[in-house]
């Protein structure tokens, strides 16, 4: 049974999701504080620079913007 959940990046300053959780999730649900809560485009961008400046490509990308979670697998237990 899922016990607890972290909420991080920008949807954490969300104050209906956070009102959402609180009223149907039982467990513990942790947040930064609001001011805290930015998006990470920054840093993916800045991570995207660093790669292209060493060299690294990719051919074959495919953004999905509004890619559904039911789509993506689990991640496996090690």
């Amino acid at each position: 049974k899922l016990e607890r959940v972290v909420v991080a990046g920008g949807v954490g300053a969300n104050q209906l999701l956070r009102t959402e959780l609180a009223a149907r999730f039982s467990g513990r649900v942790c947040y930064p504080r609001p001011d805290l809560c930015t998006d990470n485009g920054a840093m993916l961008a800045l991570a995207g620079a660093m790669r292209l400046a060493d060299g690294e490509k990719a051919d074959n990308i495919q953004a999905l913007a509004r890619w559904s979670l039911e789509t993506l697998a689990r991640p496996q237990k090690t």
